[in-house]
């Protein structure tokens, strides 16, 4: 996941954000992984980014996606 995603480089205004790149094509660019994955994560609270184990990420991403 390195490979694709990438930390923003504002770190101060935005912690544990990813970098969002432009795409150059609409097709397949912007629905892809790489295009979507930092949107989606970086929509998510910060109390969601901070979490270090794996069973409560899952039982939080849950109990925030029923929210919305």
């Amino acid at each position: 996941m390195k490979e694709i995603f990438t930390l923003s480089h504002y770190k101060t205004l935005k912690p544990f954000n990813l970098f969002v790149s432009g795409r150059k094509t609409s097709k397949y660019g912007n629905n892809s992984l790489r295009a979507l994955g930092p949107h989606i994560w970086n929509s998510f609270p910060i109390e969601i980014k901070k979490m270090n184990c794996i069973i409560r990420f899952k039982e939080f991403i849950k109990k925030w996606y029923a929210l919305e």
